[in-house]
């Protein structure tokens, strides 16, 4: 868990594969990349803006992921590979 955006936090239960996301603004890093290969699940808090390049890059086990209306940018390669 910890921060990635100014005010937006991330924390995994790797048990569950809940990758959660909150706070407000725009999602700046992915520091949860070496964590990828648990991660099975993704919910995002309606209050976050965009996510970033790259942010489930190689997340071979994401199989959901909840987007909120307030995300107006995905950015490029976000779920490449």
């Amino acid at each position: 868990s910890g921060s990635c955006g100014e005010n937006v936090n991330w924390t995994l239960d790797t048990e569950t594969g809940l990758l959660e996301i909150t706070g407000s603004g725009e999602m700046k890093d992915n520091p949860w990349s070496d964590y990828r290969n648990y991660i099975k699940k993704c919910t995002i808090e309606s209050n976050v803006t965009s996510i970033r390049s790259g942010a489930f890059y190689d997340c071979s086990e994401l199989t959901h992921i909840n987007i909120p209306n307030s995300v107006t940018q995905i950015k490029s390669m976000t779920f490449y590979d």
